[in-house]
């Protein structure tokens, strides 16, 4: 049965099962029920067979600890460099979560994102006075000010996708590099 038939008899978009066949997703319990019906099998026989999407979550009983590690990270809103020290610090007291995937991934975004954030502010002044030939400060709000805002507000939205990531085992910060 072709890729399109398939799709068509179970209901599904042409690209869903094309990410199921390619073990990009793994589907739901449902889906699995509606693909087994279509191609006539057994749903254990189907549900053996689908390969589950590939996590960075190297070990389930890390989870816990990976969550509360990564919400430590909103320290940042109140103490610069909490977003670092604090995860780090919670790490340590977890022992072996030092040596997972995810939790490099995570402590790497934070390191780049207080780099990234530092030389906003830093250049925000500079960049003001390039553009609009002043550098604006006794306006309210300050230009600095916005830019740190702005900046916080994306940490606490990368914060909060990536506590959904980890709520469903899925890898967080995958396009983030492994800095140490």
């Amino acid at each position: 049965m072709s890729q399109e038939t398939l799709a068509e008899a179970c209901g599904l978009s042409l690209r869903a099962v094309q990410r199921i066949e390619a073990g990009e997703t793994s589907p739901r319990p449902h889906t699995v029920k509606v693909i087994a019906q279509a191609l006539g099998v057994p749903v254990g026989e189907l549900a053996e067979k689908l390969t589950p999407v590939p996590t960075i979550i190297g070990d389930d009983r890390f989870l816990p600890a990976l969550r509360v590690v990564n919400f430590s990270a909103m320290c940042g809103l109140v103490i610069p460099l909490a977003n670092i020290f604090v995860p780090v610090l919670l790490a340590k007291r977890y022992g072996s979560l030092n040596d997972e995937v995810s939790y490099k991934k995570l402590i790497s975004f934070q390191v780049i994102w207080s780099l990234v954030t530092f030389l906003g502010v830093v250049f925000t002044p500079f960049l003001l006075k390039l553009f609009t030939q002043t550098v604006a400060f006794g306006k309210m709000p300050p230009p600095v000010l916005l830019a740190y805002g702005g900046m916080i507000l994306l940490n606490v939205f990368f914060t909060v996708k990536s506590a959904f990531q980890l709520r469903s085992s899925t890898a967080i910060y995958g396009w983030v590099p492994l800095i140490f």
